[in-house]
């Protein structure tokens, strides 16, 4: 269920997209099809319980990143900010 949720931005993993500076989203969601769970697993944070979700984003902090953006595909958006809020940014904070 979660990895269906990131499908819509499957698209954006295709490097040609960055090559040819394709900037329309209808375009890069058509080409959803050649990216497959796999890959949307490996890329993007998909996880359902805070202690994948912080595992997952201080490998991002251990290689220097610095800033982070966190986007959900989830359909419950107040659920998904409370959990972060609650169960996932109080183990980041170090």
């Amino acid at each position: 269920m979660a990895l269906k949720g990131c499908r819509f931005w499957a698209g954006s993993k295709l490097p040609v997209f960055y090559k040819y500076d394709v900037s329309d989203p209808r375009e890069i969601e058509a080409h959803e099809e050649y990216v497959g769970n796999d890959m949307l697993s490996k890329e993007f944070i998909v996880a359902t319980t805070a202690e994948e979700h912080v595992k997952r984003v201080k490998e991002y902090i251990r290689c220097g990143f610095n800033h982070l953006a966190i986007a959900s595909s989830s359909p419950d958006e107040e659920r998904f900010i409370e959990f972060y809020g609650k169960e996932v940014l109080p183990h980041l904070r170090e």
